[in-house]
């Protein structure tokens, strides 16, 4: 049987069975993909608190753009090219990141 070495302490060392260290890779890379179904999933809440973008909306430009900061500086043109969104909601969210009295005005409905 081979066995791994894991240096949890500086001043110990633990051995792990191969078995036992296949469960926590595996443990490991499930926690990741938590992470990462996590802050995508606020992602999608982020952007779709953007008047009327919802949550298909908000999908489309993460994997057509990609992060809130490259949404922000983005042009019509470019959520144009890269997403299936309307002008009319291409419009809205360079407004929101560009025109301060866009989003600082109250929108009901």
């Amino acid at each position: 049987t081979v066995w791994f070495v894991l240096e949890s302490h500086p001043s110990s060392l633990y051995m792990m069975p191969p078995w036992l260290w296949r469960g926590c890779f595996i443990w490991h890379m499930h926690m990741q993909r938590k992470q990462m179904v996590q802050s995508s999933w606020a992602y999608v809440n982020a952007v779709s608190s953007i008047p009327g973008i919802n949550y298909h909306d908000a999908n489309t430009l993460l994997q057509g753009i990609g992060s809130i900061d490259a949404i922000s500086k983005s042009r019509k043109e470019d959520i144009l090219e890269k997403t299936d969104l309307s002008a009319g909601k291409a419009e809205a969210i360079v407004k929101f990141f560009n025109d301060p009295t866009y989003y600082m005005t109250l929108k009901i409905g």
